[in-house]
């Protein structure tokens, strides 16, 4: 009997392409929130940049271009802190799903291992 017939390694297999699904879809989800995150930050910077180039260009005092550039670096810092939170956020909360859900298939795939070479 070839292994390839066995069904531990049937099992076994059925166990992998179940785990590989599950984690493919949180991947996937997670993937899916950090880009829908970074199009916000996109946004939001592309309004206040646009908002920021309307008042340069109602600037008359040779001085006040820089003042107003000044006045927008904390905004954007604080714009880019907070992407960079939710991203970790994010990140940290797909590794803990994927390791649940590896916890998950552990014993099933142990078991079909165990029991190939029989």
């Amino acid at each position: 009997m070839e292994i390839s017939d066995s069904p531990a390694y049937q099992s076994f297999l059925r166990a992998r392409a179940a785990f590989t699904g599950d984690a493919g879809v949180r991947t996937l989800d997670a993937w899916r929130e950090i880009n829908a995150v970074s199009w916000r930050l996109v946004r939001l910077n592309s309004e206040a940049w646009c908002h920021t180039a309307h008042e340069l260009l109602r600037c008359t005092d040779p001085f006040q271009p820089g003042a107003v550039l000044v006045k927008q670096l904390h905004p954007t810092v604080q714009r880019w802190r907070a992407w960079q939170e939710r991203v970790l956020d994010l990140l940290g909360g797909a590794q803990a799903e994927l390791a649940a859900t590896a916890e998950a298939y552990v014993p099933a795939a142990r078991y079909a291992v165990a029991a190939v070479p029989d």
